[in-house]
C-alpha cells in the first residue's frame, strides 16, 4: 500500500490547476482533505475525501484530460 503524502497531493493538485486553468487549493479539515478554489468555495465533488481518495481523484480526471488530448 502506497502513502500518500502532503506533498504528493500539493503536486497532483498543481497539475490538476494546470489542465483544468483553474486555481484551487488543499483544504484539510478534521481530517478530510478537500479542494477550495480561492473565492473560498469548496469544490462540491471532493467533500469527505482522505488524502489518499483526493489524490487519486485528482489522478482519475487528469488521466481523462489525457486521453480527451489525444
Amino acid at each position: 500500500m502506497t502513502r500518500i503524502t502532503q506533498h504528493d497531493l500539493d503536486r497532483a493538485i498543481e497539475e490538476l490547476c494546470t489542465i483544468s486553468q483553474l486555481d484551487m487549493k488543499p483544504y484539510n479539515c478534521y481530517g478530510y482533505s478537500q479542494l477550495k478554489q480561492n473565492d473560498g468555495s469548496v469544490v462540491e465533488s471532493t467533500l469527505g475525501c482522505t488524502k489518499k481518495e483526493l489524490y487519486y481523484q485528482i489522478q482519475f480526471y487528469i488521466q481523462m484530460s489525457r486521453l480527451k488530448k489525444v
